[in-house]
């Protein structure tokens, strides 16, 4: 194992968790990285078939900045409850994120002082939807391979929006979803999501972690909001930075490229990373401290 690694596998675990409530019902399993007189609150939301543990290390640094984080394990996730992976809406992953908010800024009398999200591959996606639905919620959204446009590895069918194919897929998996919506379809290469070995092998051996395919009714809600964000790009008001390999084959760059050129902000950042696949966060050494490194710059400069 490099020895850069042990940033990763040596990051502070959160200082609290808890149970919070669901919106639908259920409990989530929150993280709290707390420091004391905190400048900003940022949200973590993570991304699918992971969990919120993943973020120890981001966290560690966003911490030493003043920065209190915070998230949880998305329902169907880590150690949080319902059904693995099944998502009957994207917007229901956004009510829950809404509604845990609420918890540290009440708690705490925290209302007054700034609130980022940083969201990575579906919590991207999260993160998007929750500032297209609440724009004056946010300071500023940092992306981390964001599922804005999916990649021809995300799953065997190709749903990428504006593909001839979409509505004929649509409709397959429709029918599938009518007899059997848990039906798994493909499985995500861990190749695709890190280069790093040892990071692979911690994901492989990770109990918490989904490394099966994506259920129908899973893809299914992930079309719809993939649609109905991409449709709303150009509304887009808060100010944001996008982190994308340009060799992500599950989350492709030019959905970043995208939200680019189409968002309505002056504050708008790509930074894309050469020969990078998926996850930033848990690529190679240099990749993720350099990842790691441009959204602590981001965020420190606009608390």
């Amino acid at each position: 194992m490099e020895e850069s690694l042990a940033s990763f596998f040596n990051a502070p675990e959160a200082s609290e968790t808890k149970e919070v409530p669901s919106s639908k019902g259920g409990t989530l399993f929150a993280r709290y990285w707390k420091v004391r007189n905190p400048r900003a609150l940022v949200f973590i939301s993570h991304g699918f078939t992971e969990h919120s543990k993943y973020y120890n290390e981001i966290a560690s640094f966003l911490n030493a900045k003043g920065l209190y984080c915070f998230g949880h394990d998305h329902i169907g996730h880590g150690k949080s409850s319902g059904n693995r992976t099944f998502i009957n809406s994207i917007d229901e992953f956004v009510d829950d994120v809404i509604l845990h908010i609420n918890i540290p800024r009440k708690d705490n009398d925290y209302s007054s002082i700034p609130l980022f999200l940083l969201g990575h591959s579906m919590g991207g996606m999260i993160a998007l939807r929750a500032t297209l639905m609440y724009p004056d919620m946010f300071k500023g959204v940092v992306f981390v391979g964001p599922l804005i446009i999916p990649g021809p590895n995300f799953g065997r069918l190709d749903f990428r929006v504006n593909s001839r194919r979409a509505p004929i897929v649509r409709s397959f998996l429709k029918v599938l979803d009518t007899f059997n919506p848990e039906f798994i379809i493909g499985k995500i290469q861990l190749e695709k999501v890190s280069r790093d070995k040892d990071l692979r092998e911690f994901m492989t051996n990770d109990d918490l972690k989904w490394n099966k395919g994506a259920k129908v009714r899973t893809i299914l809600a992930m079309v719809d909001c993939i649609e109905g964000n991409y449709n709303l790009l150009g509304s887009m008001k808060t100010p944001f930075l996008s982190l994308h390999g340009d060799k992500d084959e599950l989350c492709n760059v030019i959905g970043s490229r995208n939200l680019m050129r189409k968002a309505f902000v002056e504050d708008k950042i790509l930074i894309e990373f050469p020969e990078a696949v998926h996850n930033l966060f848990m690529d190679t050494s240099s990749t993720r401290l350099k990842s790691i490194q441009s959204t602590v710059e981001w965020f420190d400069k606009r608390c």
